[in-house]
């Protein structure tokens, strides 16, 4: 038990780093949602399942790893989807 522990702590010690490392950040701006928003709709509209799937995937890491962007993570999910397929 204490070694999955210690796994665990090392998985997500490696992910936050990676997240600063690469300056990952810059991804959850608004700035690069705006200029990325008729790309991401082109590609919701024609793969309407594997957008939702990869955004759920990336809106749990970033949130359950407490990195910065989740709010802005939640408006997108709202401009991406819709209100109601969103909340």
């Amino acid at each position: 038990m204490k070694g999955t522990r210690l796994l665990l702590l090392v998985v997500v010690a490696a992910l936050v780093a990676a997240y600063f490392a690469f300056d990952l950040g810059q991804y959850l701006s608004l700035d690069y949602f705006k200029s990325q928003q008729a790309a991401i709709e082109s590609y919701r509209a024609s793969h309407p399942w594997e957008t939702a799937l990869v955004f759920f995937l990336v809106y749990v890491a970033v949130t359950g790893l407490s990195l910065p962007g989740a709010a802005l993570m939640t408006l997108v999910g709202g401009a991406i989807f819709g209100l109601l397929r969103a909340r």
